[in-house]
């Protein structure tokens, strides 16, 4: 039997993969990722880092380009919530910082993390106790935001303008509803 906080996550999963979201996993002893010119992922992010680094506030909020609504843990901030967007305001579960390669809620500090490691389209993202793992490693890559350990891109699911939509990782095309600001 599940449990507490897990019992959302697990939920969201299923849901994923009740709707149809294409689950595609890496294959096992893959080569590391690189970015689209070639350079190895750590040089890509030190890059990307650096330059959102030198332009983001202390705090910010994460505006989805598409919805135009703002990244938020949801039911409050806990280890464990998902993350999903709904409409922007002044509640502190839409307050970010950045700390080096983490992205972290700016009133408990738990950061944005890539659920159990999960390497495929879909792949739940929630927020957790900062750990310095590559599952919490992000980068900001033009508008896009991209997971260091998966190498793809947080992404309004289902892409539409209602509030609600949860944001999970899937491979990064560029799209609007995988597009950010820093607000």
């Amino acid at each position: 039997m599940i449990r507490g906080k897990r019992r959302l996550v697990v939920v969201m999963f299923a849901v994923l993969l009740l709707s149809g979201v294409a689950l595609t996993a890496a294959p096992v002893g893959a080569a590391p990722l690189a970015d689209p010119v070639g350079r190895p992922v750590a040089a890509a992010a030190s890059e990307g880092v650096a330059r959102a680094a030198a332009s983001a506030p202390a705090s910010f909020k994460l505006k989805n380009l598409e919805t135009g609504k703002c990244l938020e843990v949801w039911a409050g901030v806990w280890t464990g919530a998902a993350v999903y967007v709904t409409d922007c305001s002044g509640s502190p579960s839409q307050s970010w910082s950045q700390n080096g390669l983490q992205l972290q809620n700016a009133v408990q500090g738990i950061c944005l993390d890539l659920y159990n490691w999960n390497n495929f389209d879909g792949a739940p993202v929630l927020v957790w106790e900062c750990t310095g793992k590559p599952n919490q490693n992000w980068e900001f890559y033009g508008s896009q935001i991209r997971s260091l350990f998966s190498y793809r891109c947080l992404t309004v699911y289902p892409a539409n303008t209602a509030t609600g939509p949860l944001v999970v990782t899937a491979n990064c095309t560029g799209k609007p509803n995988q597009s950010w600001a820093v607000v």
